[in-house]
């Protein structure tokens, strides 16, 4: 059985080491796995030498290199009737087009439930499997990677407090509902914004039914639906994301609770005036693992996922730091073993955040909770647990070449 794994571009090389780490899973159980880097200068003759050899399953991240197509203008991979995968960690309305060019027997995986109701929806015509998978956590050995050794706090190597990674999100309502020329589009914008500020459960696109609902709207065109609520989406994501993480950020300052953050300069500017929080300059994914096991707790803001999870909460799970993520349908479930870890009110964060001015017994109260489980977890958080979960989907146990 020959897997071709897929990979491309992605911001801090997060989708490319997920790509090796799924890779390096189905290995351990025994496949043969090639990865052609899309994004290399050498990615043709790769692909070419990987398709004489034979490939059977074709695995990527958001849809990446599934629209491949022949010189006859086929799509590539159905051609091929190689079985395709696609693990989205993006809501499906950013990556539309890439979801109806892909071949008719692709399996999408999401990390939102709620995304994976949006496809069944409204890609019904479609011969395409959707499935929830969630996130997964990663860890290094930073013994094995003497280039990292920048990222470590003191030599000590003892656990600091609070760290929060990220980009710095500079957005209001109005300023972006501004941006839309058209009044429909405007409309809909505000009151979707206003139908999610009122609940803490509510995700993007049930807040967009009702308001459509409560409107008398119906567009009977998908794609134009797709493409206006896409168009929303966008700005939704950017106010939200902004409002979630100056909420949380700004909990710890007003608690005084040290918090060193991780991400692009544009954080400089707003830590500037900030006496608890203390900006630490940009890191790859490899160098944020590397911190996430130098923190007690890691502050996530969960990118408005109500019914998933984002890789930061697993990420620091399995390097023993304790997430502090807004509570969600999904984390409520406990499924994954998702219920551990410290969890607040999306709106509301400040009690919460509060109680880490106690971080030592906080935190020695979470480790033992973890330790009296760890080998279960570590399993059960980690990419090879997902990959035994695709295996079960297509049914590949049994076709391994050994």
């Amino acid at each position: 059985m020959q897997i071709l794994m897929l990979k491309g571009s992605s911001q801090y090389d997060v989708l490319r080491f997920f790509v090796d780490e799924v890779g390096h899973g189905f290995r351990k159980l025994g496949f043969d796995v090639n990865t052609v880097d899309l994004i290399s200068d050498d990615w043709k003759p790769k692909l070419t030498a990987a398709m004489k050899s034979g490939i059977d399953v074709v695995i990527s991240f958001n849809g990446m290199g599934l629209g491949l197509q022949t010189d006859q203008g086929d799509l590539l991979f159905e051609a091929l009737k190689a079985q395709c995968i696609s693990i989205f960690v993006d809501h499906p309305c950013y990556h539309y087009s890439r979801i109806i060019t892909a071949p008719s027997n692709t399996i999408f995986t999401f990390i939102d439930k709620s995304h994976v109701d949006f496809c069944r929806q409204y890609f019904n015509d479609k011969n395409y499997v959707f499935y929830f998978l969630p996130h997964a956590g990663s860890k290094i050995n930073l013994a094995e990677h003497p280039e990292l050794s920048a990222t470590m706090i003191n030599d000590s190597y003892e656990k600091a407090s609070v760290m929060f990674s990220g980009s710095c999100k500079e957005a209001s309502v109005d300023s972006v509902g501004e941006q839309y020329a058209s009044s429909l589009l405007k409309s809909l914008f505000y009151n979707v914004y206003d139908e999610m500020t009122g609940s803490t459960t509510k995700s993007f696109y049930d807040a967009v039914g009702d308001v459509m609902k409560d409107k008398g709207l119906h567009i009977a065109s998908t794609e134009r639906l797709v493409l206006i609520v896409n168009q929303i989406f966008a700005g939704i994501n950017q106010v939200r994301c902004a409002e979630n993480r100056q909420r949380l950020l700004g909990a710890a300052e007003s608690t005084g609770i040290n918090v060193d953050i991780y991400g692009p300069a544009t954080w400089t500017a707003y830590c500037d005036d900030k006496k608890f929080l203390n900006y630490r300059g940009q890191k790859n994914y490899q160098e944020i693992l590397g911190l996430y096991q130098q923190y007690q707790f890691v502050l996530n803001d969960n990118n408005d996922f109500y019914n998933g999870s984002h890789e930061r909460h697993f990420d620091a799970l399995v390097n023993f730091s304790c997430p502090v993520s807004p509570i969600n349908e999904y984390y409520q479930g406990g499924q994954h073993g998702s219920g551990i870890g410290l969890f607040f009110d999306r709106n509301n964060p400040l009690e919460v955040i509060g109680e880490l001015s106690n971080t030592e017994a906080l935190y020695e109260q979470f480790k033992q909770g973890l330790e009296s489980t760890e080998g279960d977890f570590k399993f059960m958080h980690s990419w090879q647990s997902r990959v035994v979960e695709l295996v079960n989907l297509i049914g590949l146990f049994g076709q391994t070449k050994r």
